[in-house]
């Protein structure tokens, strides 16, 4: 019996110090529980595991989409009648500067109903997608483009062509934020407050 509260205590120990490390420091991140977090992941495995991905119960009444897709999406015809609102993200580099790259804010439900359309067209490719918590490098290029702290549930949706950031609400009932961070390299991190 005492081996086996020993072995316990060293597991226990073990995956909680593996998941710390996963937080680098300086970032502001806030746990939540098992119950919400299982709930997100869910959420998106029901999602993504689609033949074709619908994102329709994805998101609430607003979403911003990051750089990356948006340079991707933004001149698509089936946004250009909607006015959408400009996101930039003003991301600090290791030589001293910065670089603002272009993202949007998605609002009516219009808006976010033409935004997922366009979406699933550029999640078409890559394959199956693999529902995972973010890395520490994931974590540093999102907490280098936002201005609050990271608030759990945050999960990735990654397959060989996407690595799709996203951040939920509280509740785990919708996405705020999604992002495309594959090829999007770490930038100097900014400092917590």
């Amino acid at each position: 019996m005492k081996r086996f509260m020993i072995v316990c205590l060293l597991v226990m120990t073990f995956s909680s110090s593996a998941f710390s490390d996963e937080i680098p420091p300086g970032i502001r991140y806030v746990k939540a529980s098992d119950e919400i977090n299982m709930k997100a992941q869910k959420k998106l495995e029901r999602v993504f595991s689609q033949t074709s991905v619908k994102l329709d119960d994805l998101f609430g009444r607003n979403v911003t989409c990051g750089p990356l897709p948006w340079a991707q999406i933004k001149n698509m015809e089936s946004l250009r009648n909607h006015k959408v609102i400009a996101a930039n993200f003003v991301i600090p580099l290791s030589n001293g500067s910065v670089q603002t790259l272009e993202g949007a804010v998605f609002r009516t439900k219009e808006e976010i109903s033409a935004f997922c359309r366009t979406m699933e067209g550029y999640l078409k490719t890559g394959g199956p997608y693999r529902i995972r918590k973010p890395n520490a490098e994931e974590l540093q290029i999102y907490w280098a483009m936002i201005p609050y702290d990271i608030e759990e549930p945050i999960f990735v949706a990654d397959n060989k062509d996407h690595k799709l950031l996203l951040h939920f609400m509280g509740d785990s009932a919708s996405v705020f934020w999604i992002g495309d961070l594959q090829g999007m390299k770490r930038a100097k991190s900014r400092q917590s407050y």
